[in-house]
Parts: C-alpha cells; sequence; structure tokens
C-alpha cells in the first residue's frame, strides 16, 4: 500500500494466506503453499526490517493491523472477524470501524502539532497515541480502585467464611488477619495473571467446548450479566443476586487455579512453570507461598464479596455514559502496569506498618478497626 502521489516508501505491507490459515503458528490443513509458516511471527519480522510502519495479517475470515511502534509487536494488534461482522443482523458499526481503519487514506501521514511539536502522523498513528494514553489512565485507575475498593471486598470476604466456619462473632486475631491479608494479595495477583492471560489468548479462551467453560472470563461475563451495565446499579444488583453464604464462584475459581497450576490436556492447558497457583503444597514445605495456598485451600469467599470486587476488577465506568464496559486488565492494559500493582502490593506486604488499603476501607468493619489499633499500640 503506497500514497497515491507518488511512490515512495510503502505505507503498509499485506500478508495474505488461504481461508481460515491459523495466524499463530503452522497450519498444514488448511495451507498447502506455505504449511510451515507462522504468520505472526512472520508479521513481526517485517516489521523488525522496517519494510513498512504498518502491516496487515488476513486470511479472509480474520483481518489483522499491526504496528511497528507497538511495545509488543507479536500480541498488539487490533482484529476483527470479517465473516462474524457479515453475519450480523446488522453490521453497520463493526464493518464501518473495518472499513475506516483498514482503507489506505487511514495510513497516510499528515502534517501536525503533537504535544505543541509538528510531526508528520497518520490517523493510525492517533489511535495508538490515544490508546496510549488510556491504558496510562486505565492503570493508575485500576491501581487506585485495588488499593481503595477491590482488595478490601475480598478480605471482608475470607473474614465473613471464617466467622461462619468458626462461629466467630467478634474481631479475628492479628494472626488470622496477617494469613487474610497475604490470602487476599494472592488470589488477587492471581485474578490479574488470569485477566491478562485471557485477554491475549495466552490461554485457550476461544475453545468455547473446551477451556472457556472453567475460564475467568466466562465467570465475569456472568456476573456482568446479572449486574447491568448501569454503574450506578451494579452494586445494588449484584447484592440482591448473590448469596452471602455460597461459595460457588470461589469453587469455580479454586478449580481453575488447579487446571493452571497442574495443566490439563483436555482443555489444552499446560502446567504453569511458577508458584503463583501453587494448589497442593507438600506436607513439610513451610515456605509462606506453601501457607498461602494452604490458606487458600483452606477458606472462601462468599458469592456477593467475590462478585462485587472481579466486577470492579475485570470492568470499567465510563464517565460520559455512566456505564460500566469490560476494558480493565485486557489488552489495553500493559505487563508493567500489571507488575506495578503487583510491586505495590508485595511491598505493602513487606513493610511492618503494613495497612489495609484504605481508612474508609478499614472502618467497614471492627476487624479492620481491631487491626488498627493493635499496630498502633505496637508503635507506641
Amino acid at each position: 500500500m503506497r500514497a497515491e502521489d507518488g511512490p515512495g516508501p510503502p505505507l503498509a505491507v499485506c500478508l495474505t494466506y488461504r481461508w481460515n490459515r491459523f495466524l499463530d503458528g503452522k497450519d498444514e490443513g488448511r495451507d498447502a503453499e506455505t504449511p510451515e509458516e507462522n504468520p505472526g511471527a512472520a508479521v513481526v519480522s517485517v516489521l523488525e526490517r522496517g519494510e513498512a510502519p504498518f502491516a496487515i495479517v488476513t486470511n479472509g475470515k480474520h483481518w489483522r493491523l499491526y504496528s511497528a511502534k507497538t511495545h509488543s509487536r507479536a500480541t498488539n494488534y487490533y482484529e476483527i472477524d470479517l465473516e462474524e461482522t457479515l453475519a450480523l443482523d446488522d453490521p453497520g458499526d463493526s464493518f464501518r470501524y473495518f472499513w475506516l481503519l483498514l482503507r489506505a487514506p487511514s495510513f497516510v501521514p499528515r502534517e501536525k502539532l503533537v504535544d505543541g511539536e509538528p510531526v508528520q502522523a497518520c490517523f493510525i498513528d492517533d489511535l495508538l497515541r490515544g490508546s496510549e494514553h488510556y491504558a496510562k489512565r486505565l492503570g493508575d485507575r485500576l491501581k487506585d480502585r485495588i488499593f481503595e475498593e477491590i482488595f478490601p471486598h475480598l478480605a471482608e470476604g475470607f473474614i465473613e467464611h471464617l466467622r461462619g466456619r468458626d462461629g466467630k462473632s467478634g474481631a479475628v486475631t492479628q494472626d488470622d488477619l496477617d494469613r487474610i491479608f497475604q490470602g487476599t494479595l494472592t488470589f488477587l495477583y492471581r485474578l490479574l495473571f488470569l485477566l491478562y492471560a485471557e485477554a491475549r489468548d495466552l490461554l485457550p479462551v476461544k475453545e468455547i467446548r473446551g477451556y472457556f467453560e472453567r475460564s475467568l472470563t466466562r465467570i465475569k461475563q456472568e456476573i456482568a450479566e446479572r449486574s447491568g451495565d448501569v454503574t450506578d446499579e451494579v452494586s445494588d444488583r449484584l447484592r440482591k443476586a448473590m448469596s452471602v453464604t455460597s461459595c460457588a464462584l470461589y469453587d469455580r475459581l479454586a478449580d481453575l487455579f488447579r487446571i493452571v497450576d497442574q495443566g490439563d490436556p483436555d482443555r489444552n492447558v499446560p502446567v504453569y512453570n511458577g508458584g503463583l497457583f501453587l494448589t497442593q503444597p507438600d506436607e513439610d514445605d513451610r515456605s509462606a507461598e506453601a501457607e498461602t495456598a494452604r490458606f487458600l485451600l483452606a477458606h472462601k469467599i462468599p458469592d456477593r464479596h467475590l462478585a462485587l470486587g472481579l466486577d470492579l476488577l475485570a470492568r470499567d465506568d465510563d464517565e460520559k455514559t455512566f456505564q460500566r464496559f469490560p476494558s480493565i486488565t485486557s489488552r489495553s492494559v500493559s505487563v508493567s502496569s500489571a507488575a506495578s500493582t503487583r510491586a505495590c502490593w508485595s511491598s505493602a506486604c513487606a513493610s511492618r506498618r503494613r495497612r489495609w488499603p484504605s481508612a474508609r476501607a478499614r472502618r467497614r468493619s471492627s476487624s479492620f478497626r481491631t487491626a488498627r489499633r493493635r499496630r498502633t499500640s505496637s508503635r507506641s
């Protein structure tokens, strides 16, 4: 693809393949001409060689738009399923996106001011820049929301389950609070890991009759259906719809953690090489990692607390329409955002003067108030 007013360098290159060919690896079944080629790797090589600033990869059904400027060229791309779009009763908006983003004028650079400086940028450049700014704001909001709202929902869920199981009506012990803090921290980062991995297809979430049935994506969709999209109504609807005694959602997540930890050939999930999802700690293992794994096996979060926390983690609020929509920890949130969130919590966990996420959150329960008084007295 070149500009109309001269030969010049190409604006974009297009790699085309057989209809519905697999775009992320080899495909001997549907591609007799280039069965050994990996289109996802081929397009990265094209961009790295500087053949063009943009590249389109298509098998006729799926159309992907890549940019040489993204931080992860292999996984950061815009994709549309053209066959699915045209099969809609009203393909209007979806097809307009396809036309708008892949037409030649969208790749033609023009002089414009960016941060007060004149630059040559095309329409796709503008979208990328806006996306990066949005991802930064989204990551910042996510970290604030975790400290202020999500962590308290999950921690209070563990407290309620502990009280119900052990018959405790008052404040739990400081040792219990410490274990709940570490358990909630690990549980939360497991959720972040899964949201990120599923959004980037690092887990086979598109296999509807396989992994998807157990996936976090399915769970968060079910919660969203119950809560609706109107921001001011989400919390009340979930409180009415979700039980404070059932822990069915937690049990489903525990099963998902086991699948990731141990692998599941039937669902095309390999064994996870790491301790985050440890679900079968050895009896003689007294490491902090093993102790937290035992806590998460022995304790649960009731459906209401878990649904409220997970919905806040998985969706964001549109300030213009006052509706909640799925966006958080999808492709728009970078690895560094998730990593920095974990780093914040790890730092808090290691601190001697560890505090619960916010003063407002601590005042929600007598357990938080008790923990605060004990920490205050220990400093004096």
